[in-house]
């Protein structure tokens, strides 16, 4: 098959979008015969599901594992059918073979190096990376170890309850330039950054000299959230036990630690970032959560804007999670460079001698010396939640054993929480939707609606799905579930926009603190519909959770659609009572055990998984491959 027409079936199938098919055909124009075509679409197709690079080798296997993340099964064999063996002098003109680290990046559109493929862009930001890793390697951190002990012993003090893992955390977190902390949701990861920031500023760090940042608005929103009503109550238990000048100071340090994006953090310009290595961040310690949404590109630029010399790094993620949206598996690649681990042996001698002098701590903890610790267990769901996630992440899930928790036909057979099946062969989409809304409140939807229960009600219960596009997709479950609200309820307003609608925000609004991923709801005020958006009011804490809401006219808001359901991307860092996760077959490339595994951990009681139980077994048997040119 010639190539014209191999573009052809890429382009009326959807394989690529338009964009990296003018690039295929840009590509194709500068280079010299059709094998070096086979590598570029081959190297597109593996960055649309975020690889970095692919292997060439006449070994096409893991190419193979590489390409069914991107197209269906019978595609990929098409494809490699095609496939023509790798000759770099096929690509003379717009490709650079790189033999070395010293070698400078090339300023051509392909990079070959230690047989993996390249974009230019990719390799270049890979080569950032890894080089500002190394750089860290041999420094010391935020503390002295007499600091840093000092420092613990008054946190611990404090009576915060913290794990072993917690504590070796935070003697991480203070003793190296870089600190990786994983764990799954529930885990403690919020417990050990507010441990780390209390040692922090009682060593002396001054707030301002603080950063905490995520990849979406709404994650550093939430983080700083969660923090704030931690600070909270740990403020009360220190002014029982503390002067209350002492814990009214230490109080007052935390509110005066903010959180961004990590763009803003690292200050958008119109030519880039503001920071970079000539004019790093100001400040002592900086805090990333939600690292497995960074892509490399990002995590590249922010490792450069950071001198290691006088700011450590703190990095927090769940590695079972979904990676970012764009290329790169960052997140991962921490987890697997031993380079990095030089200088952490020092850290675990720094915990015996804390654990010397406290009995109740284990003399030494279950852990590789390295920048890195893993929390255990989860302080937030247990029972058949937990069970359920632990054999989809060691991919144990039998069909058999999906089809034992099935429900026949009826959403409310559920009984008690846990997870739940029903197959999509019993009951249609359609019906199913009909009874998620079946017990709705008329009064959520109403010109006298009840705005504080639309929110309790949208944060209670919450649909999901791994695709956009299809009958299962966002878009037209979105649409489904407006008309059944609609013909029910008759709300005030149209489809598009009426009383009680959830919306998502799909940009960020700085100025107007709303940013991508925030929810809200549409509701009437002064007989017009405004867009409704929460924040914690003065006084709240963890035991009074109050919120006050703040009203934008439609046209002022960012990109918004209806937010009944949302993708299992979009739900990161979210917590629901309930969640429903849409399953159908035109998601079946897009099923993994990391998206099922992300979509799961949403639920805090109950979870509810919609489709096949063979196509859900098999997801669980399927990992995401993302190749970084990075060994294991």
């Amino acid at each position: 098959m010639s190539e014209r027409l191999w573009l052809q079936r890429i382009k009326s199938e959807g394989w690529l979008e338009l964009h990296r098919l003018q690039l295929c055909e840009d590509l194709q124009d500068m280079g010299s015969v059709k094998e070096g075509l086979f590598w570029i679409i081959s190297l597109l197709l593996a960055n649309s599901s975020g690889s970095l690079c692919i292997p060439v080798s006449n070994d096409y296997s893991r190419l193979r594992s590489i390409l069914e993340g991107t197209l269906p099964l019978e595609a990929v064999d098409w494809w490699l059918d095609q496939a023509i063996p790798f000759q770099a002098e096929s690509l003379t003109g717009v490709l650079k073979e790189v033999q070395s680290e010293s070698d400078f990046v090339p300023f051509v559109p392909l990079v070959l190096k230690d047989g993996y493929l390249f974009f230019q862009a990719h390799f270049y930001y890979r080569e950032r990376f890894l080089d500002s890793l190394r750089r860290r390697a041999g420094l010391g951190g935020l503390l002295s170890d007499d600091e840093a002990l000092t420092g613990m012993k008054e946190v611990l003090k404090d009576e915060i309850a913290l794990t072993p893992e917690q504590i070796y955390a935070v003697l991480l977190a203070a003793s190296l330039p870089l600190a990786l902390i994983t764990g799954g949701p529930g885990s403690g990861k919020t417990s050990t950054i507010y441990a780390i920031l209390k040692l922090a500023l009682r060593s002396g760090i001054h707030p301002e000299e603080i950063r905490i940042a995520a990849p979406t608005g709404r994650a550093a929103s939430r983080v700083l959230e969660s923090l704030d009503r931690r600070a909270r109550n740990d403020n009360s238990s220190l002014q029982k036990s503390k002067s209350t000048s002492e814990s009214n100071d230490l109080a007052e340090s935390m509110q005066r630690i903010r959180s961004s994006t990590i763009h803003r953090l690292l200050g958008v310009s119109s030519t880039g970032f503001y920071h970079d290595q000539d004019l790093p961040l100001p400040a002592r310690l900086v805090i990333i959560d939600e690292l497995s949404m960074v892509d490399v590109t990002l995590m590249g630029r922010l490792l450069e804007a950071i001198d290691p010399g006088n700011t450590t790094l703190v990095l927090l993620g769940d590695p079972d999670q979904l990676p970012s949206v764009e290329a790169g598996a960052v997140l991962q690649d921490f987890l697997r460079l031993p380079g990095a681990r030089s200088g952490a042996t020092a850290t675990a001698s720094l915990y015996s001698r804390l654990a010397d002098e406290n009995p109740g701590l284990p003399a030494n903890i279950e852990t590789e010396p390295s920048f890195s610790v893993f929390l255990q267990g989860s302080h937030r769901f247990g029972g058949d939640l937990m069970e359920f996630a632990t054999r989809l992440r060691k991919g144990e899930l039998e069909e058999a054993s999906i089809n034992s928790i099935a429900l026949k036909g009826s959403i409310h057979e559920i009984q008690g929480n846990g997870v739940s099946f029903i197959d999509s062969d019993e009951l249609s989409l359609t019906e199913l939707l009909l009874q998620w809304f079946e017990d709705a409140n008329p009064s959520l939807f109403g010109s006298e609606m009840d705005m504080m229960g639309a929110f309790e009600s949208l944060n209670h219960a919450r649909i999901l799905s791994p695709v956009r596009k299809g009958p299962f997709g966002v878009e037209s479950v979105n649409r489904a579930c407006s008309q059944i609200i609609m013909d029910r309820f008759s709300p005030e307003g149209r489809s598009g926009w009426f009383s009680g609608m959830p919306i998502m925000l799909h940009r960020n609004d700085n100025v107007r603190r709303l940013y991508n991923g925030d929810t809200g709801i549409v509701g009437p005020s002064g007989g017009e519909l405004l867009g409704f958006f929460p924040s914690l009011a003065e006084g709240s804490d963890e035991n009074d959770p109050r919120i006050s809401l703040r009203s934008f006219q439609k046209d002022a808001l960012p990109d918004h659609e209806a937010a009944f359901c949302h993708t299992i991307h979009k739900s990161q860092g979210s917590e629901y009572d309930v969640v429903l996760v849409l399953l159908g077959m035109q998601s079946r490339q897009s099923l993994s055990r990391e998206l099922l595994y992300t979509a799961l951990t949403r639920a805090r009681k109950k979870c509810i998984l919609y489709g096949k139980a063979s196509e859900i077994a098999r997801a669980s048997r399927t990992s995401l491959v993302r190749e970084t040119g990075l060994s294991a």
